[in-house]
């Protein structure tokens, strides 16, 4: 009983692991800051899932995720991932929003997708380098729906679960798109442990494309509206209208 005793003020005496919130960030270290809201118009509506958000290590080149079809020379070696999903170990959370720190290889990263798509179609890449801390701002993962869906209530999968047929089946799973914006006054601050290294805004640059090595389904980063956008951008002028000449009256000199 005595050594049992012990033992237990022994355990109580060992310093607590530090915590997420608590430790200190490796000075030649790299890191990202990302705030993730919930996913918005979930399958369900109310439905309190948190967002999740995949960052792939990306070959510019090649124009693939490293050791990707496209680019199978720059695969990495069998310890190193080429991917980091971005969904566990919060340092703060608030209503509908949960803030990261993530340490990462210093190399070309791509938001590779986010709640189970994948934005192989068209998404943004960032350069990150030794001792560097890039704050990648809030991002909001939302359904993809086509024009006139909605998420459904409870009471709409309760009913189309008893009518597998017709017109009332449920919808189609929708991809996700990621809207995307830089930390304002209203959004969490940088976290503390960031410390006096703060951290500089991510420079992001469009048109990265890639293979899908999620499993998931595909998506642009910006969804049906930005597919929209470059169909828009892509047709031809319409000719301007001829210039309307005066009509002179017969006889008038």
């Amino acid at each position: 009983m005595i050594r049992l005793l012990l033992a237990v003020a022994a355990l109580v005496a060992l310093p607590a692991a530090a915590s997420a919130k608590d430790r200190e960030l490796d000075p030649r270290a790299a890191y990202v800051v990302i705030d993730i809201e919930d996913l918005e118009d979930a399958f369900v509506k109310g439905t309190d899932q948190p967002g999740e958000v995949t960052l792939g290590r990306y070959d510019p080149q090649a124009r693939d995720i490293r050791g990707g079809d496209l680019s199978p020379g720059t695969a990495l070696p069998a310890r190193q991932a080429p991917r980091v999903t971005v969904n566990r170990r919060a340092v703060t959370k608030a209503d509908g929003v949960r803030q990261y720190v993530v340490e990462l290889v210093p190399d070309t990263w791509v938001i590779e997708g986010a709640s189970g798509t994948a934005f192989s179609l068209g998404s943004v890449s960032f350069e990150i380098g030794p001792g560097e801390v890039l704050d990648l701002g809030v991002v909001t993962p939302r359904v993809d729906f086509v024009e006139g869906e909605e998420a459904m209530s409870v009471g709409d999968v309760a009913l189309k679960a008893l009518i597998p047929f017709g017109s009332m089946r449920p919808k189609n799973i929708r991809p996700v798109w990621l809207e995307r914006r830089a930390r304002g006054a209203g959004d969490l601050p940088l976290p503390a442990i960031v410390g006096q290294r703060g951290a500089t805004p991510a420079t992001f640059v469009e048109g990265a494309t890639f293979g899908n090595y999620l499993g998931g389904l595909v998506n642009r980063m910006g969804g049906r509206a930005e597919r929209e956008r470059e169909l828009a951008a892509a047709r031809p002028a319409e000719p301007a209208a001829p210039p309307a000449t005066a009509q002179v009256a017969p006889g008038t000199p």
